[in-house]
């Protein structure tokens, strides 16, 4: 499980946590606690630490794919992120771009097949820089129609966006031959 989930006691603390994830209760919550809300926070953190401090202003070449955790919050957090930036320039001095250049730069961010965010966020954050998951073989997984619901759930984009979130991205992100 994710280390929000444990910090914010999102789930119960147990040497097996597969069976105590099981359980879940209005106090403590469970794992859908932890997926929805602990996830995210994981995620939010562990990007907000890789652009703002510098992570990758020294290291440009750095690849950072943040999945698990759905993508819909990323393009409020970034714009939040370089608002914050220009407002402190303080905490600017060891960064040469804004947060949401190099994420632009150096970021991709998966969404579920079926999120209606989406295609939303796709000009806002940049359509080259989403992915998505089938989630196979998790319990939440719209496998086997995975394929079908990213077809969907993108008609309304350009031809090109289209192509490039259904699977170019991918291969751009893993560096992947065709």
């Amino acid at each position: 499980m994710n280390n929000a989930a444990r910090l914010f006691s999102l789930i119960r603390r147990s040497a097996d946590m597969a069976e105590t994830n099981k359980v879940a209760d209005p106090v403590v919550g469970g794992t859908a606690l932890s997926i929805a809300v602990g996830a995210p926070v994981d995620a939010i953190i562990s990007l907000g630490r890789f652009l703002m401090g510098g992570v990758c202003e020294r290291f440009p070449s750095l690849r950072l794919l943040v999945l698990e955790s759905s993508g819909g919050w990323a393009a409020s957090l970034l714009e939040r992120m370089d608002d914050e930036v220009r407002a402190n320039p303080q905490e600017r001095r060891w960064l040469s771009l804004l947060p949401s250049e190099y994420f632009q730069r150096q970021c991709w961010i998966s969404f579920e097949p079926d999120d209606p965010t989406l295609p939303r966020l796709a000009d806002m954050i940049g359509p080259d820089r989403i992915l998505w998951a089938s989630d196979f073989p998790h319990s939440d997984a719209i496998y086997p129609g995975a394929g079908k619901a990213i077809r969907d759930l993108v008609v309304g984009l350009p031809p090109d966006q289209q192509e490039q979130i259904i699977g170019m991205n991918a291969v751009s992100a893993y560096k992947l031959a065709l």
